[in-house]
């Protein structure tokens, strides 16, 4: 499915998704045999979130859906520069390494834009890009939830794949779901959600 993606609003980007074909995710674990692009988990990512984006207009809950799947979309855009800041190291950083790699986002978010469409869609990019990373609005926290779900499912696969080094980011995503509905008041009557797969 994902082979065979195209998004319209992204064909104005250039090299973009060549960029984002060459960044792995789980790098810090060695190996991880079924480690993918950062391209191919903002696709996965958009596609879990266009999902929660209807159960949550069900629900009454208030969300831009288009807003949301071109955040979905995005959302890892600034490992273009900045690489990809693995969530295993950032659970070792203190607060001021934490602020740190956030200030280096800002930045690379800046940087991004200068060579980057202004638009995407309705949406102006680097309101997008400052949204995921400050998490003020349902739409951000929605893609961080679907984020973390994506990472879940990829560590689960490559620990039934048979790799027991998977066992830890198995582990550390559970618990990071888990606190969700705390983190982000808003989610919690779609967390809270029943019926869906």
């Amino acid at each position: 499915m994902t082979k065979d993606f195209h998004e319209p609003l992204l064909d104005a980007f250039t090299e973009r998704a060549k960029l984002l074909q060459n960044i792995f995710r789980f790098s810090m674990i060695k190996p991880f045999y079924y480690a993918s692009s950062v391209w191919l988990h903002e696709i996965r990512v958009s596609l879990l979130v266009t999902e929660l984006s209807k159960i949550a207009v069900e629900l009454g809950i208030p969300v831009n859906t288009e807003k949301a799947r071109l955040t979905a979309l995005v959302h890892d855009d600034a490992e273009i520069v900045m690489g990809d800041v693995q969530q295993g190291h950032k659970l070792y950083m203190t607060p001021q390494q934490l602020q740190e790699v956030d200030m280096q986002e800002t930045a690379a978010i800046k940087q991004l834009v200068k060579s980057s469409p202004l638009q995407l869609g309705n949406c102006i990019y680097e309101e997008l890009l400052t949204d995921v990373l400050h998490k003020t609005s349902f739409e951000a926290q929605l893609v961080s939830y679907a984020d973390r779900v994506d990472a879940y499912c990829e560590s689960l696969h490559e620990l039934f794949g048979g790799n027991m080094l998977a066992v830890y980011p198995v582990l550390t995503y559970d618990r990071l779901l888990a606190t969700y509905p705390n983190k982000f008041p808003h989610l919690q009557p779609l967390l809270a959600y029943q019926d869906s797969p």
